[in-house]
């Protein structure tokens, strides 16, 4: 845990990509793990219909697996990340399944709240290098100096 860096910004993934498009083209792959609320990724329709028009895409268990090139684009084109998502940021395709506990979206608001064993955990077995779960504000946590640096510099407003 000690080189985990988390915390809290006051923005969100939408506003993240548009604006901070660098902290996420150098990762390879996305596995987006809520879409408003929704865990369950393999049985929400948008879900259902990215993998149809993106053969790149599938599913890993409930969580929907993107290129990286293809993550703002269909952000757009599904009006996906409004709030309460979360997305983990891989510089290989993640191959291992994030546990039902582990949440990094709201409710959970780093500011206050511990970030739990088990993320902390799930993060360094699958290889993820960024996780952020937004809904109130945008939780984070990486394992890359660089990206807390960027989020914390003080210049993520909410649009």
């Amino acid at each position: 845990m000690d080189d985990l860096q988390f915390g809290w910004v006051d923005t969100s993934i939408h506003s993240l990509l548009e604006t901070q498009r660098a902290i996420v083209v150098s990762f390879a792959y996305a596995l987006i793990t809520s879409i408003d609320s929704a865990a369950d990724l393999r049985r929400l329709p948008t879900g259902q219909m990215i993998v149809q028009r993106y053969p790149q895409c599938g599913f890993l268990g409930t969580g929907l697996v993107v290129p990286i090139d293809l993550l703002a684009r269909i952000g757009k084109e599904f009006n996906l990340f409004n709030g309460f998502d979360e997305v983990w940021l891989f510089r290989e395709e993640p191959r291992l399944l994030k546990p039902d506990d582990v949440i990094l979206v709201a409710p959970l608001d780093l500011r206050e709240d511990a970030i739990s064993h088990e993320l902390c955990d799930w993060v360094y077995e699958s290889g993820c290098e960024v996780g952020l779960g937004d809904g109130i504000g945008l939780n984070y946590v990486t394992r890359e100096d660089s990206v807390a640096a960027i989020l914390e510099c003080g210049k993520m407003e909410l649009p």
